[in-house]
This record gives structure tokens, sequence and C-alpha cells, in this order.
């Protein structure tokens, strides 16, 4: 399993750390794709948790808990993890209903913030006591069972949602505003904004495109912001851009209008953790963490009405 996913992400890279010098309380080690996990604070992927006892080891699939800010790492809060666990946790729940011996929840004892990040960012591991490891075999195994779930989460964000998961309904992404009248990014200059959605338009499109579609721009003259085109089909693809994770997505009434007409052939796709460069003169936003909806369900439930049009008489 570890080899079929070697060759659909041919970038899996691994890295580990202890903390050399001053050892680190809960030392790691992990193994992921480069393009999905540019860092261990960033996506998903396989980790080796050393517990501060030292007397066992975690094999688990988790996500990035904490941000490099200032220097420092600053644990994700814990909505947002929840988010993200909820969602990877939906993803992978039928390959792991009939193991037992893989839990949903790790203790490594630390008393540390960042260790207890660690803690809230997995979604399935499994324990070996050092004082009776098993065989490399059966290690081996584990490797492979927990790569092939990685590469279920990788394809669950290439599609949107898992193979027969329910449809994603989508409420949870703080986005930049696309200059469609008011919208996200409220304290952001108009430069910065038109930067950031520059930005995530790039980024979505190379990653239509990657999929086999034909992506035409349309943000000028229609309701969203690419028409994608596949095998003699199109679907309407909204793109939102933020330099932030997780929030809430603003939308237009007419954006809300056209994807619950659309749905369920319509799209989604959130950049998120755009880096905005403001030392220049005009600023430039570079990077980006790309998240796909496909099919975007809107639960009118969930929309919450922040403006008002009045006619004066």
């Amino acid at each position: 399993m570890l080899e079929a996913m070697e060759q659909e992400y041919t970038d899996i890279s691994f890295e580990g750390k202890d903390g050399v010098g001053r050892k680190t309380d809960v030392p790691w080690s992990r193994f992921y794709s480069k393009s999905r996990s540019k860092s261990a604070t960033q996506g998903w992927y396989v980790v080796y948790l050393f517990p501060t006892h030292g007397n066992g080891i975690y094999v688990c699939l988790a996500h990035g808990s904490s941000r490099l800010e200032n220097g420092s790492f600053v644990p994700r809060s814990n909505d947002e993890l929840k988010q993200l666990t909820d969602w990877g946790s939906a993803v992978i729940a039928s390959s792991i209903k009939s193991r037992p011996d893989i839990v949903k929840s790790i203790n490594l004892e630390s008393k540390l913030k960042l260790a207890q990040s660690y803690e809230k960012s997995v979604i399935a591991a499994k324990y070996y006591d050092l004082t009776n490891l098993p065989s490399l075999e059966e290690l081996t195994q584990d490797a492979c069972l927990f790569a092939g779930l990685l590469g279920q989460l990788y394809f669950g964000e290439d599609m949107g949602r898992a193979p027969d998961q329910e449809d994603i309904v989508v409420s949870d992404v703080k986005s930049a505003s696309h200059g469609k009248g008011v919208g996200q990014g409220f304290k952001l200059t108009g430069p910065e904004r038109k930067a950031i959605e520059l930005r995530a338009m790039q980024v979505a499109q190379e990653h239509l495109i990657t999929l086999g579609y034909e992506v035409e721009d349309v943000s000028n003259k229609e309701s969203y912001d690419f028409k994608a085109t596949k095998k003699g089909s199109s679907i309407p693809v909204e793109v939102k851009g933020t330099t932030s994770s997780i929030g809430t997505v603003v939308l237009t009434r007419n954006e809300v209008e056209l994807h619950m007409q659309s749905y369920p052939n319509n799209m989604l796709i959130v950049v998120s953790d755009i880096n905005l460069h403001r030392s220049t003169t005009t600023p430039i936003a570079t990077g980006g963490n790309l998240r796909q909806y496909f099919p975007w369900k809107i639960d009118d439930s969930l929309l919450k009405v922040i403006s008002y049009e009045y006619n004066l008489i």
C-alpha cells in the first residue's frame, strides 16, 4: 500500500526531530507528501510520536497542529482542530471500523501545550510498548495501513469528499474579497485584497488543469470565478482566498442563489494560508494551501445575514 501511495504521490518524503542538544519533550518522525505538507505544521501526514515517559511509541495519522508565528510555534485553536479532525475521521471511518487496535486518541503524558495540540490533531493511532515490540513485518504492515489511510485523506482533499462520504456542507472558511461588493478581508486594503484574490485564482486554476478541466475565467461577467469543462460538461467554480486558515465564507446573494441552483454540479475551492508580502510598493501574495469541495452544498440554515440594502424614500 505504501508502494501504491508512492506511485500516486511521487513526492513522498521523511523527516524527524528530537531537539538535538536540548531534547524535545515529544520526539517525532513522519512521512508525508512534500506538496501536501510542506512542513510539520501543515497538512496531513503519518507521524511516529514518542510519549514523554519514553516507554512506548505511537504511529499516528495526524494534521499539522500549530503555526510558526514570530519565530515560535503557536497551537491551532481547539475549534479549528476539531473541524479538521471531524472531516478526516469521516473520511477514514469505514477503513478502521473493524480494527480494534486502532484508537482515535492518544496520551503523550506531556504538560506542554504544543504536545497537547499534537494529541488533538490525531484521528487514528496505534501504540507499541517498547518492552513488547511487534515483529518488523507487523510494523511494516502497520506503516502500509497508515500510508493507505493517508492516501484516502489526500484523495478526499482532491475530490472535496471521500468515496461514499455524504456531501460536505461548507460554511467554514474565512476568505478575502473577490471585489464583488462587500466581502471577506475587511481589514485589508484594496491592493492587498486584489493580490490575495489573484493568488487564489492562480492556485485554483493550476489545480483544475491538473484534474483535466479546461478553465475559463468568467469572474468579470458571472457570479462565479471559473467555468470548468471536462468531457463536454461544465460546472461553475467559486474561489476564495485567505491569509488565515479556517473561519467563515462570506457570500453575495447572487453567489448563494447560483450555487444552490447548480448543486450538485458545482465546486468551491478555498486557498488558505496565503503569504501576503506588504514590504513592496505593490503587495505580493505567494503560497497557499488548497482545499476543494465538490459538489458544494450550501445549507441555508447556516447562512447568517451580515448586511442589508435599504432603499431611501
